[in-house]
């Protein structure tokens, strides 16, 4: 009887330790930006996806994947994402989709699509595009971006 009691207080006691040092509900992060360009043939002219009212961590994921290629093209397609930091004015290409590869773009981890974890600055918009270098092509993609923000919004 003794060890049942003290089994069961052991437990409880445990329980009770355990509810008590709870970790905060986990917010997830907040999409504030999303697209998608099905079947398109044209470059993306630069356009604004957020702008941040106060300074905080973004991460920005995109996947292209050449829908028809064009055999004698000598283009690729570059997703660019512009943003300002503490340091200044940013950009990086994300991933680069020949248009004579049929399938999605390669990272350079040899992963399909890419993220990137930025830092926006207040009142500065986060900005994308989507160029093809060099002259158009026959070849055809589809893009699909996503824009979180990686703390709550308040």
């Amino acid at each position: 009887m003794y060890k049942a009691f003290m089994a069961t207080f052991i437990l409880f006691g445990t329980f009770a330790f355990a509810s008590s040092h709870r970790k905060k509900d986990i917010e997830s992060p907040h999409i504030v930006a999303q697209g998608a360009f099905v079947n398109q043939t044209a470059p993306i002219s630069r356009m604004t996806l957020f702008t941040p009212h106060k300074a905080t961590a973004f991460r920005m994921s995109v996947y292209i994947t050449i829908t028809t290629t064009d055999p004698t093209s000598n283009s690729s397609w570059n997703p660019i994402l512009y943003w300002t930091d503490d340091a200044g004015q940013q950009q990086v290409q994300l991933l680069s989709a020949g248009g004579t590869k049929l399938g999605p773009a390669y990272s350079f981890a040899f992963m399909p699509g890419n993220v990137a974890i930025i830092e926006g600055t207040v009142d500065v918009p986060v900005t994308f595009a989507l160029t093809q270098t060099p002259a158009p092509d026959k070849s055809v993609y589809s893009l699909y971006y996503v824009l979180e923000v990686l703390e709550p919004i308040r």
